[in-house]
């Protein structure tokens, strides 16, 4: 588990530590303060040299290509891409600080530039050279006993796989672009993770999968219990497969079973939490703005459940919130646990650069007796 992470000219951090980091850590500040772009860093380390999940977090930011010139800059603080990023943890394990490094250069190959979109007879609809890609990414990844594993990725184009119809008097041409990964490998010390993010859900495929898991493991009972909080009814759950189509979750709640997709949106959410840590043992969940879709009177059981689950998978959670209920029932969820492996991290952006502020649970105890701001 990480015990302390450092940000350096990533999105909008210059340069950020953020220490110490417990097993269970929740991340506060106001809007455009870093809390999302912190778990996606956090995320990149996890996954040590994979540019695949930068791309990933770009899909998620609303940015699902990459246009020339633009490739991956907008992870660079500033667009400053002429400065590396670096990421690097410290563990537990004593290992030495793991540093995960990206930068971009110009490709060492020369790109293949894209064919235009459409054409009619000999005058094409767009230059030769208006996509060319020339600037590629490289991850090293060093895991702190002196090994370093590099990766990089570029876009290239490739033929269209299929044949679409085109106005007329056009014709359409090959002209898709894909990321293009070389890794050769990672450490053998990588960790599984999760990202949930703050509205979206795990595809119906992954969720059954996850299920499938879980369930051969024999944990249903632990997410069957904790989707309880929200829906007293709850018999079980179960797996229905499809004439087409993953199999679905479905719940029973005494009478006809029900698809979770139903049952509103805090279920489904707390459903793809639970199951995650099953999923990532040894690992790390991110959560980003925990409490959504959730009423804030089963915020303290959920937190029960999270501190529970964590220790028995030893799995470290960081998790962001703009709510305050939602940080005084994690407090009192661990203090009732008698447990004091809890952190909340307030992040807050200011003239000299973005901050951090951890605090212990007995400075929580203290600051949320005086009643003092911490979100």
């Amino acid at each position: 588990m990480y015990t302390s992470f450092t940000i350096e000219n990533f999105r909008l951090f210059d340069r950020l530590t953020v220490e110490p980091l417990a097993r269970v850590n929740l991340i506060a500040g106001g809007n455009n303060a870093g809390k999302t772009a912190l778990l996606e860093a956090l995320w990149l380390h996890i996954g040590q040299n994979n540019p695949e999940l930068a791309q990933r977090i770009n899909v998620w930011r609303g940015f699902p290509g990459s246009e020339p010139g633009e490739f991956f800059a907008d992870l660079f603080r500033g667009y400053q891409t002429d400065l590396p990023i670096k990421l690097t943890a410290v563990d537990k394990c004593g290992s030495g600080a793991q540093t995960l490094t990206i930068s971009r250069q110009p490709r060492t190959e020369s790109a293949t530039p894209m064919a235009p979109l459409l054409s009619a007879g000999p005058q094409s609809r767009r230059s030769q050279s208006e996509r060319v890609h020339d600037t590629e990414i490289v991850f090293e990844y060093a895991d702190g006993s002196g090994d370093v594993f590099p990766s990089r990725a570029w876009v290239e184009s490739a033929p269209l796989p299929f044949e679409l119809p085109g106005p007329a008097g056009f014709r359409l041409e090959g002209n898709l672009a894909a990321l293009r990964v070389e890794n050769p490998g990672g450490s053998k010390s990588r960790k599984s993770a999760i990202f949930m993010q703050s509205l979206g859900r795990a595809a119906a495929l992954e969720l059954a999968a996850r299920f499938g898991r879980a369930e051969i493991g024999g944990h249903l009972a632990d997410v069957e219990s904790v989707l309880q909080l929200v829906e007293p009814r709850l018999q079980r759950l179960v797996a229905v497969p499809m004439a087409e189509g993953p199999a679905l979750i479905y719940c029973d709640t005494g009478g006809r079973i029900m698809p979770i997709a139903l049952m509103g949106s805090g279920f489904a959410r707390l459903l793809e939490l639970t199951l995650a840590f099953s999923e990532v043992s040894n690992g790390a969940i991110l959560i980003d703005e925990i409490e959504n879709g959730l009423h804030y009177s089963v915020l303290n059981g959920v937190w029960k459940a999270i501190n529970a689950l964590s220790r028995k998978f030893s799995v470290q959670v960081f998790a962001t919130t703009h709510s305050y209920e939602c940080m005084e029932a994690a407090r009192d969820a661990f203090k009732e646990a008698e447990d004091e492996d809890l952190l909340i991290h307030r992040i807050s952006r200011r003239d000299d650069g973005v901050k951090a502020a951890t605090y212990s649970f007995e400075g929580l105890e203290y600051n949320f007796d005086l009643g003092m701001e911490l979100r």
